[in-house]
């Protein structure tokens, strides 16, 4: 959907006038604002979507009638991603307050997808600031959801085994690495359906996710490494040099430090 700026400004000074094109055309926004951060990096959109934020938070208090729910669900979409770009940018703190933002709009909203996915950012937030304990618990929390787009799970899978990499578990890491392929699968099929969040959980994600996990045991880095070389070669030129592309390449280098 092309952006209605004139619209979009509508909506902007008549938030309680919104109505379902409005709201459209606002979704439309974040999901530009994604796709530009992946070719331009966190940076150039930071502030822009501080501000975005505050609009989908005025336009879910506002909204009235049918709509309502439906502009609470985008308020906590925008939330998410807010928060993913606070880590980003290192604000961890920041990040938190968005996450829990989202989570309460989540769960007004009914959305489970959301939820799900919003304890896997908290899952992700507790794995940048090296809490191992709790990358396990929350990842474990987000899969509690099962009528959910499966490549949430598969994820959440491949979270939760990093984090029993670093614990030095080689069973559970194992187990879960297999389990997420099955997930994988499934959710490649399931793509163009799934909640417009899960755009990027392409084949070579699920490459960069599996060496991630392997990548923290010893005895699995050679396996690190073929999953991390290919996910890394097989992605698009405009993402190889974004900043979620960097910590898998300190992934493949940690890998291949292990190797020897």
């Amino acid at each position: 959907m092309d952006i209605d700026h004139d619209r979009l400004n509508h909506t902007a000074h008549n938030p309680r006038g919104v109505d379902r094109a409005g709201l459209a055309n606002f979704a439309a926004v974040l999901a530009a604002t994604r796709s530009l951060e992946d070719e331009i990096g966190v940076d150039p959109v930071y502030g822009a979507t501080q501000r975005y934020l505050a609009l989908a938070e005025t336009i879910a208090d506002e909204a009235r009638g049918d709509i309502q729910r439906d502009a609470i669900d985008l308020a906590g979409q925008w939330a998410q991603y807010t928060g993913w770009l606070h880590i980003a940018a290192g604000h961890f703190n920041e990040a938190a307050k968005c996450f829990a933002w989202s989570l309460e709009w989540a769960d007004d909203a009914e959305d489970d997808d959301l939820a799900a996915t919003v304890w896997s950012w908290r899952g992700h937030l507790a794995w940048v600031l090296g809490h191992t304990g709790r990358v396990i618990s929350l990842s474990r929390r987000a899969q509690r959801y099962r009528d959910i787009y499966a490549g949430e799970r598969a994820y959440d899978c491949l979270q939760e085994a990093r984090g029993h990499a670093v614990a030095g578990s080689a069973y559970m890491v194992d187990r879960l690495v297999d389990e997420s392929h099955e997930l994988a699968e499934q959710a490649l099929l399931e793509l163009e359906a799934a909640p417009p969040w899960h755009y990027y959980r392409s084949p070579e994600f699920w490459d960069l996710e599996r060496g991630r996990a392997l990548s923290r045991l010893p005895a699995r880095a050679e396996q690190a490494v073929t999953y991390l070389e290919a996910g890394l070669a097989a992605l698009p030129e405009s993402q190889r040099d974004t900043d979620w592309i960097t910590d898998y390449r300190r992934d493949l280098e940690h890998a291949q430090a292990l190797c020897g």
